[in-house]
């Protein structure tokens, strides 16, 4: 990957020796290390700039998280990455060698009421969540 540009209708465009991509993004985050973190459709795309290479991590947050689709992502002052989708709730991640961090589903410890994120915010240290409420 070569660089990143986001048109005027907000699609995503990735230039690489390969040729020129559109992404689906549904967010871009950028950690402490000027990595930038584009979750969408996809999966989770963590890529620094000025790289010509980009690791999709769509396979590991389906076997390990159940995830797959990201709706969101956030990032902590503690550099933790905090994703959010459809599938098994949220996920913390890190760059290798550890990236699944933890899970947080309706299962126990955690009993999460829904288990899809459309939205994470933070401040202060402090990530909420905002899921899907359900309607009757």
């Amino acid at each position: 990957m070569k660089q990143l540009f986001k048109d005027s209708q907000g699609r995503i465009w990735l230039s690489s020796s390969e040729g020129v991509y559109r992404v689906y993004a549904t967010n871009i985050a950028e950690d402490n290390e000027g990595v930038f973190w584009i979750s969408g459709r996809m999966g989770l795309i963590q890529w620094k700039p000025g790289d010509t290479e980009y690791f999709l991590y769509k396979e590991q947050l389906k076997q390990d998280a159940d995830m797959d689709y990201i709706y969101d992502i956030e990032i902590d002052d503690s550099g933790f990455i905090w994703v959010g989708g459809a599938g098994e709730g949220l996920a913390i991640v890190t760059s290798e060698p550890d990236f699944l961090l933890d899970t947080f589903t309706a299962a126990s410890p955690y009993s999460m009421s829904n288990e899809m994120i459309l939205g994470i915010y933070g401040e202060g240290g402090v990530c909420g969540l905002v899921p899907i409420m359900a309607c009757y």
